[in-house]
């Protein structure tokens, strides 16, 4: 009987354990690309793999059209979250656009900007290049 009761402890330990354990954040490495805008052919989003994150008109990152780094922005994404799973920051670390991304599938994302939790804008977008 005593046996029966370290036995029953010990195995609600390691379910606990397994219950409790945190699931790990995919790596933003399926989204590392260039991503064409479905509907504007002239402009694109690039997710690098460094976190940078830049706009794309005809081919050229905006970043590079200005004169300063004022355009060099950030981006966090969390595969895991149901709600607002992307955001866009500036080099201070301030939000500046809040999206909740959809992989439709490995060459295809959804992207809808959020503010104020309302969707102001919604777009589709295939991957051009890695």
């Amino acid at each position: 009987m005593k046996n029966l009761i370290y036995l029953s402890c010990v195995l609600v330990v390691f379910i606990l354990a397994g219950c409790n354990s945190k699931p790990k954040t995919e790596k933003s490495s399926a989204l590392t690309g260039i991503w064409q805008n479905e509907k504007d052919s002239s402009t694109a989003i690039e997710f690098s793999e460094n976190g940078n994150y830049d706009l794309r008109v005809h081919g050229q990152r905006i970043s590079e059209m200005s004169s300063g780094d004022s355009l060099t922005q950030k981006f966090l994404y969390d595969s895991l979250s149901n709600g607002i799973n992307l955001r866009i920051y500036d080099d201070k670390n301030k939000d500046t656009v809040k999206c909740k991304l959809v992989f439709i599938n490995q060459d295809r994302i959804k992207l809808s900007m959020i503010f104020n939790d309302t969707v102001i804008s919604e777009a589709e977008y295939f991957k051009v290049k890695i």
